[in-house]
């Protein structure tokens, strides 16, 4: 039997099993500290290390590399099976050779001979042994040659094959570089102190106790490379070594680790305290050998690291080597440049900020493999990126071919559509793997394996070309082409270069007869055909076959040496195109297009809103390096491409990847074309019969109450999280009229993205920061590594972009003040623009592939990655979103173009929605994950079907229903996720039981695991809705309370909607500069369209059919979120009604006002409310003016037959009148009864006890209450609730005189807790009872305190004249001294009560008359009736005893006309020549001016004389002036305010002013309500 320790694993990642046939390999020789240095230039060396080796066999996990990579750690064995084998190294060029050494494994060879050769085929024996004992050999020899080979021929144990740790050749002057002799490491055990040790969970036993001797600061001067010292996690740590004494130093080598410093310095101290910084490394990288020749005479020398390549790592070193200065050397000195200075950056208009340059917050990892034109901003998060950070980068999945770099040169494999492995009885969570075994590697002569790395030399939309590079040139580079069947290499000065396999590989010509079969066959050819036949497959059986054109220059050399082929080109600039075939009869098709070598790739788009026709144009550009040939390549389509185009009709050839079948065309270029239903931020309140307004509106409540106290968020991913709920609430707030709770969440959006969108210095949390190495956003602390990794930056942002949409409709100073921050997260994840000088394009998007990729480096061998496809879907919404609402059709577009390929894109790899893209065997109806050459079912965070669904479902806005188009393989989705739970329940319980779990413990698991109905519903039951609304909405309604409450009335709209519109659909599409989308409900047979116009202006949005001709039209106003039918069998043109104009704007008022409101809809109906609900048909119908007495929201909208209804228009106006109550609490002390108490300490008496620590607590029901007996009856008018946490969403306020028959003076279904005051009219009574029907909480009603309060009485009016005789007709004013008052009237005698007239300032008095008025106020006593009576002579009756609209400046006898009609104008600028000033005066609406884009433009009229004028009409189009000054002057230079006018939204605006002489007239701009100029179709100037 063999001896253990005679089977040393290897340490190295696993090889590939070989075949019997020659192996070859490369490994960069090893940094080992040698403990031999050559002298001089004659003393011989290792020339072998790092060089092509090649063996007859090799062994898994054993490569012929590992035998001249310097360690004694790996080592090659060969096949047991042969008792000749052998393995011989190329030291590349013929060199004078002085020995061999061997190191034998105990399987060593008894009898073997050393042979030399120049030429690979003649060998001449230099060396016999036919009694070698094993162990270490050395051999003296001496002559000269290129090849070096060890042939054995006898085992000392026949049951295995041969064994070598080394196989070394000594020797002077080869290609390997001599090592230098920098002498004695001076640092080598000498005392060592560091900053900290690594300290992590992982590292301690079961006893608490931990372990770090893996990481002592003494493992760095150990003289042992495979040990290291780590330090805490942590940025500013040092390592720093005690030499003894001082010591002349002239050199320091870093052998750093993976976890490598990014910014550090070399300091050296004589005393240990006081330290010069002699070196600093700005762009530090892992794995990586820092050699620095320095100058000082000090004892210490210390590594002092600033900042970490990786967070989540410390620093560590290897090995710190420190070298003495020897004599005659140069004493180098280095620049030290200065650490990067944080820098806060400021927009133009100082409002947003951010942090930039700052090194301690560029977390991400640095662009270092990357030639010196690539320019930040850099490419991240594609398919490539791993290249910029790894010294060898991970696998390229290009599909159908996939790449991959190392030492051994470039790797190439063809994949198929892969498999699935075989699932055991408790598997769930299972990956579709495909290959990953190169079938070749391309290596180039003359490469430094132990400098090598791979770099990107340039790039484009889906190509990276990539350079395979030493210290000392570019050995090679390949063109990578997304989707295509080709490689392009090219090698410069190389001349030479090797093909090697492991498996078994046949060349063969055009005629698919073999070539190069035997050892020195020998061919020029400029193309050869390449078979290779492996056992990377699901079976590991030998019978994968792949087939490769290799095209190459005329008169180039192949030659078979053994089972690779040395490729010899005729002259530098060699080349060769690799194409990969699916048969060998392909071969001359490959050969004809393989001289067309791809130089860039681009992806354009076009949208169309006239036919809502996104199409997406793919191209190559290409060099011929051959004359003669063509200049066509060929293209891979994908099936989300190819599906949506007829470019695939004449497909040479189709391929199998596990996206798909890959239809292959030969161009170099192909279009697809895909039609855009339309996207919205939400839907329209629903009309539904199942829809209950009072039921969303409780939802709200209930988000209002969840995010009443949301603390800033460090993860802007879980902000996101807060705002898009907000978002929603915003729309459905508006929808349903509330306002007030819009106006709430609206604050809350803004108040967490002006602190995101500010930075406020180092305590602040919440801000972005610019990375100048990469050139992107990201923040500061981020759980999912969107700043040390630079992941998934489109999901958050999409985030922030819906809610800064949705705030940025309603808050025009929020839009102006942080456009520039807001369209930075644009520029970031989905810019647009491939000439942004601070962000790449498209950073998340895959162009080609279609789809986002999450991961910012791809640094995975499966490929990128991504989770969650609707979190991308999003994105784009919020993108197209903010282009319609800013009129920015290059963001809208951008959106479309996404948001359309990448939909189909997760249709067609996410869910398989046609089912011809999956293996067969796929047990699932969804992907997980996506990688780039695989498919995983799981996530990052939960492998539970739910939780797989399900992220590819949130957040639940309107783009979900294209889901539903496709209603068949919708429904067997959602059946999935039920089946799929249901078998990995019972798959869990099988685990349970084999892990010994109790029966009770199992049914808990089974209880809680996370399932369709129990979890997630809020994602659930509306994916659901969109195939069986009934459903959904009978497990929504009976279990509404376990919702997450942020989301319940986003889940209740969404599936009341689908009940209602049935499905997307393209029968009919919306086209037009709207948000709009059209269903169909198969159940009415009726299409309905809903649209979504944000912006001031009316827009008009064109239907057409599936063939582009237009069925209809419908013309939307400002503002607006509509539903209305349409029709696909006759002719529409449907126009909203104008959105009504309420007199009185928002604001605060120190009196009663008077409210008027207009409709320019001729003939519509008003309806309006004044308590803040949201108007319909079966409101108050608008007849007159309307007094607000009291703070009150007005609401309002126009109604006609043949209209869309209007806009709701909305205005809230507070009225600071006299207080309504008195100050005492006349309900402290009184007798209370209530329904029940929690327990005793939490009473009824606690409510009126005057201890805000005390409080009544109920049972936990709804229907409870408490009663207050006052002790005798008062006149009340107000009750204030104090409540504690679990406060009352309804109930009533309700009173009494006897204690049996109530009245309820109040009652709401929105309780918001808190400190509640309530105000109803005033009462009298004896008791006060609350009465509850709906908890917030669980628990039962609790309130710290309540209140009761005496109503008080209002001031009898006054008039402004007294009784008497007058002549002619009279103004009478009557007011009275309590503010806010509403005046009612009578003029016949009678006294005047609520519904006599209404006084509007003021009364015409032209006949003898009697007035009685009263006073009221809201909640106060009437006031006492004032009498007055008026004998007028001759008065004229002509005159209204009423104004019919609020008062205005008496306008004289002589009637007003528009005096700047055709007069000369000016301006401070225009926008373009075509909106000149004159336009503003012409009298023709069609035309108009448009200012220069600032806030102080101007326009002006010179009327030709002086005028006596008063009134100003402006007529704005969409660019209004939200503040503006009216001015005159009568020279037009000294100019005069007549009129300072705000809080304006646009229309027309009738400006009104006490009269004044001038001639001339200007609108002095204050502040613009878009970020365009000021925009009138007409100016009117009225005088006489």
């Amino acid at each position: 039997m063999r001896i253990k320790n005679l089977r040393k694993v290897s340490k190295r990642a696993a090889s590939f099993a070989l075949s019997a046939a020659l192996v070859v390999g490369v490994v960069p020789a090893q940094n080992l500290m040698p403990t031999v240095k050559a002298a001089d230039d004659n003393t011989p060396y290792v020339i072998s290390n790092g060089r092509m080796v090649y063996a007859s066999s090799s062994v898994e996990n054993s490569d012929p590399s590992y035998a001249v990579d310097g360690s004694t750690s790996t080592r090659w064995e060969s096949s047991w099976n042969n008792k000749n084998e052998w393995m011989y190294v190329d030291l590349g060029k013929v060199t004078q050779i002085t020995g061999v050494k061997l190191m034998w494994e105990g399987a060593y060879a008894t009898a073997y001979k050393i042979q030399f050769s120049d030429d690979e085929e003649n060998w001449r024996d230099v060396y016999t042994n036919n009694s070698c004992k094993g162990g270490n050999e050395t051999i003296d020899l001496s002559g000269s040659a290129r090849y070096v080979r060890i042939y054995m021929t006898d085992k000392a144990l026949a049951a295995y094959g041969y064994s070598l740790y080394e196989f070394q050749v000594l020797g002077l002057n080869g290609v390997t570089q001599r090592p230098v002799d920098y002498g004695k490491n001076i640092a080598e055990g000498k005392n060592v102190t560091a900053s900290s040790l690594r300290d992590v969970w992982w590292m301690y036993d079961d006893n608490g106790v931990i372990d770090q001797s893996t990481v002592l600061a003494k493992n760095a001067v150990d003289g042992n490379m495979n040990s290291y010292w780590t330090s805490g996690e942590k940025d500013k740590q040092w390592l720093c070594v005690d030499l003894g004494r001082n010591y002349e130093i002239g050199r320091v080598i870093i052998n750093w680790a993976s976890d490598a410093g990014k910014i550090y310095d070399i300091q050296t101290s004589t005393d240990g305290n006081n330290w010069t910084t002699l070196y600093r490394q700005t762009k530090g990288s892992g794995n990586k050998v820092d050699n620095v020749e320095l100058y000082a005479n000090a004892r210490y020398v210390r590594m002092y690291g600033y900042t970490r390549v990786e967070t989540g790592s410390g620093f560590s070193i290897n090995e710190l080597q420190v070298y003495e200065y020897k004599n005659g050397d140069k004493k180098v000195t280095h620049n030290i440049e200065s650490l990067p200075q944080s820098q806060v950056k400021k927009t133009a208009n100082n409002k947003g900020s951010y942090l930039s340059n700052d090194m301690y917050e560029a977390k991400a990892k640095l662009p270092v493999y990357a030639a010196d034109n690539i320019k930040v901003p850099v490419e991240s998060n594609d398919w490539w990126q791993s290249i910029l950070i790894n010294k060898f980068g991970n696998m390229l999945s290009t599909l159908p071919l996939k790449t991959k770099y190392s030492t051994k040169g470039l790797g190439v494999l063809t994949a198929t559509e892969g498999w699935l492995p075989a699932m055991g009885e408790t598997d769930v969570n299972v990956s579709v793997v495909s290959e990953t075994k190169p079938d070749f590697y391309i290596m180039p002569e003359n490469l430094d394996t132990a400098s090598a790395c791979d770099k990107v030399m340039n790039y484009s939309d889906y190509s990276v070309k990539v350079g395979l590079c030493d210290d000392n040139h570019v050995a090679m580079q390949s063109t990578h082409v997304k989707d295509s069947p080709y490689i392009f290499t090219e090698y410069g000065t190389t001349r030479t270069i090797y093909i090697s396999s492991s498996a078994d590989a046949q060349c063969f010509d055009a005629n698919g007869n073999t070539i190069l079969a035997n050892n020195l066959d020998k061919i020029t050819a400029d193309h050869i055909g390449l078979q290779v036949t492996d056992d990377d497959n699901k079976n590991g059986t030998k019978n994968s076959t792949s087939y490769y054109c290799l095209t190459v220059p005329e008169n180039t050399t192949f030659k078979k040496i053994g089972s690779y082929i040395k490729v010899t080109f005729p002259s530098d600039d060699g080349y060769m195109s690799i194409g990969t075939m699916q048969a060998k009869n392909q071969l001359e098709t490959f050969f004809a297009h393989g001289y067309a070598f791809v130089t860039d790739t681009t992806v354009t788009y076009d949208y169309s809103d006239d036919n809502a026709k996104i199409n997406s144009h793919y191209n190559l550009t290409t060099t011929v390096k051959r004359n003669g040939f063509s200049n066509e390549s060929m293209l891979c389509m994908l099936p989300h491409q190819w599906k949506n185009s007829t470019d695939d009709n004449n497909a040479f050839t189709t391929y199998t990847s596990v996206r798909g079948d890959l239809k292959t065309i030969i161009s170099n270029k192909f279009t697809t074309t895909k039609t855009f239903a339309g996207l919205l931020p939400t839907f329209a309140i629903p009309s539904g019969s199942d829809f209950d307004s009072e039921e969303a509106q409780m939802y709200l409540a209930q988000l209002d109450d969840a995010t009443k106290n949301l603390n800033p968020a460090a993860d802007a991913y879980w902000e996101g999280k807060n705002l898009h709920p907000l978002g929603m609430g915003v729309l459905m707030a508006d929808q349903l009229g509330d306002t007030e709770l819009r106006d709430e969440f609206l604050a809350r959006i803004k108040k967490i993205l002006v602190n995101w969108f500010t930075y406020d210095g180092k305590e602040d949390i919440s801000y972005f920061i610019y990375d100048n190495n990469w050139g992107t956003l990201y923040y500061a602390q981020s759980e999912f590594g969107a700043n040390a990794s630079i992941c998934d930056h489109h999901f958050t942002y999409g985030y922030f972009m819906f809610a800064a949409t949705v705030l940025a409709t309603y808050d025009e100073e929020f839009y102006n003040d942080y456009k520039e921050m807001i369209e930075m997260l644009i520029r970031d994840y989905a810019n647009p623009s491939d000439n942004d000088s601070e962000f790449c394009r498209f950073r998340s998007y895959d162009l080609y592939e279609g789809h986002s990729w999450a991961g910012g480096y791809a640094d995975n061998d499966s490929g990128n990655n991504q989770e969650s496809a609707s979190e991308s879907l999003f994105s784009w919404v919020s993108l197209y979103l903010w282009g319609t609402l800013t009129g920015n059709d290059t963001y809208r577009d951008a959106g479309v173009f996404g948001f359309s390929n990448e939909m189909d894109a997760v249709e067609q790899y996410w869910f398989d929605y046609d089912k011809d893209n999956w293996v067969k065997e796929w047990p699932y109806d969804v992907v997980g994950q996506v990688y780039g050459g695989i498919n995983f079912y799981g996530t990052f965070f939960g492998g539970q079907p739910l939780y797989v669904y399900g992220i590819q479902w949130l957040p639940i806005s309107e783009y979900l229903t294209y889901y539903g188009m496709n209603q068949e393989r919708c429904a067997e989705i959602y059946q999935g996720l039920l089946d799929d739970t249901d078998e990995a329940m019972k798959k869990a319980v099988i685990v349970a039981r084999n892990e010994g779990k109790a029966e009770e413990e199992i049914q808990t698991m089974l209880d809680t695991y996370p399932q369709a109905d129990t979890g997630w519903q809020h994602i659930t039951w509306p994916f659901l809705s969109q195939t069986n609304p009934t459903l959904a909405l009978q497990k929504f309604l009976a279990n509404d309370d376990k919702v997450q409450k942020t989301d319940t009335a986003n889940t209740y709209w969404f599936i009341n909607s689908m009940k209602e519109l049935g499905t997307k659909t393209t029968d009919i599409v919306a086209t037009g500069d709207c948000s709009a989308a059209v269903y169909y409900n198969k159940n009415t047979n009726k299409y309905t369209a809903t649209v979504w116009n944000p912006t001031n202006a009316t827009k008009k949005v064109t239907f057409k059919n599936a063939n582009g001709t237009t069925l209809g039209t419908a013309t939307i106003g400002a503002k607006a979120l509509v539903s209305f039918e349409v029709y696909k069998d006759k002719k529409f043109n449907i126009t909203q009604a104008q959105t009504p104009e309420i007199s009185v704007p928002t604001g605060t008022y120190d009196d009663t006002q008077y409210v008027e409101i207009k409709s320019s809809t001729e003939g519509a109906t008003i309806y309006y409310t004044t308590d803040g609900t949201r108007p319909t048909t079966s409101s108050k119908v608008y007849d007159g003016i309307i007094p607000v007495s009291s703070t009150s929201t007005v609401k309002a909208i126009a109604v006609k037959d043949g209209y869309i209804t209007s806009a709701m228009a909305s205005s809230t106006i507070t009225v600071n009148g006299a207080e309504v109550s008195k100050n005492t609490n006349i309900a402290l002390g009184k007798n209370v009864t209530v329904s029940s108490s929690e327990n005793p300490s939490v009473s009824g008496d606690k409510l009126v006890d005057n201890d805000g620590t005390t409080r009544w607590s109920s049972e936990f029901t709804d229907d409870q209450w408490f009663n207050i007996d006052l002790g005798g009856n008062y006149t009340i008018n107000k009750v204030t609730l104090d409540w504690e946490a679990s406060y009352a969403t309804a109930y009533k306020i309700q009173t009494s005189v006897d204690g049996n028959s109530w009245n309820t003076v109040y009652s709401t279904t929105s309780g918001k807790g808190g400190d509640e005051e309530i105000v109803f009219d005033a009462t009298t009574c004896r008791y006060v009872r609350f009465q509850g029907e709906k908890r917030v909480m669980q628990y039962g009603y609790s309130l710290w305190e309540v209140g009761v309060y005496e109503a008080k009485k209002v001031e009898q009016p006054s008039f402004s004249l007294a009784s008497g005789n007058y002549s002619g007709n009279q103004k009478l004013q009557i007011s009275s001294a309590t503010k806010g008052v509403e005046i009612r009237y009578t003029t016949d005698g009678s006294t005047p009560n609520e519904n006599s007239k209404l006084y509007v300032p003021s009364i015409t008095l032209n006949k003898n008359t009697t007035i009685k008025a009263i006073a009221y106020r809201k909640g106060m006593i009437a006031s006492e009736v004032t009498t007055a009576t008026y004998t007028i002579n001759g008065g004229s009756t002509t005159e209204p005893e009423q104004p019919t609209e609020p008062s205005k400046p008496d306008e004289g006898e002589t009637t007003l006309v528009n005096v700047a009609k055709g007069k000369t104008a000016s301006t401070s600028g225009t926008e373009t020549d075509a909106m000149a000033a004159a336009n503003a005066f012409d009298g023709d609406e069609g035309t108009r001016w448009s200012s220069n884009f600032a806030d102080d433009a101007w326009i002006s009229v010179d009327l030709g004389k002086t005028y006596a004028i008063d009134k100003v009409v402006l007529n704005w189009e969409a660019a209004y002036g939200k503040a503006y000054k009216i001015q005159t002057s009568t020279d037009g230079n000294n100019w005069t305010t007549v009129k300072d006018v705000t809080g304006k939204n646009g229309g027309i605006d009738t400006i009104t002013f006490n009269t004044v002489n001038a001639r001339y007239v200007r609108m002095q701009g204050v502040k613009r309500g878009l970020p365009y100029g000021y925009s009138l179709w007409e100016m009117k100037v009225y005088g006489k």
